[in-house]
């Protein structure tokens, strides 16, 4: 079953620095700290390169639709976000151990790829 972030959990103090990591204190800087390692071992299945740190991955809200996932990459979360639902590229769907329990995003708004995704892990890895 996909596990949903309320909105509120994810609400910052301040918007993060593009390219930067979460605001130190912040509930995104607390909430991914202890899965560092776990973020840094990620990798694209398409193209082989890592996903990022814990600079470009974040824990967002997700639902599935008919066509795969989708993911709210919002202003609260990401520097430049477009603040709605994007469709996640299958290609960079990562279905391995997710200890977060939350669905994840790595993004970036000047990724255009694949929409900014670089890769998504959804709660139970599925």
């Amino acid at each position: 079953m996909v596990r949903m972030l309320l909105a509120g959990a994810l609400m910052l103090s301040s918007a993060p620095a593009f390219a930067s990591p979460p605001p130190a204190g912040s509930a995104q800087a607390d909430m991914m700290a202890p899965y560092a390692e776990w973020v840094r071992g990620l990798v694209n299945p398409t193209n082989g390169q890592g996903c990022c740190s814990l600079s470009d991955c974040r824990i967002v809200e997700y639902r599935m639709t008919g066509d795969g996932y989708e993911a709210f990459i919002g202003r609260d979360t990401f520097a430049a976000a477009p603040d709605r639902w994007l469709k996640v590229p299958e290609n960079v769907v990562l279905h391995k151990e997710n200890p977060t329990g939350f669905g994840v995003a790595c993004w970036a708004v000047w990724y255009e790829k694949s929409s900014g995704f670089f890769c998504f892990t959804p709660s139970d890895g599925a």
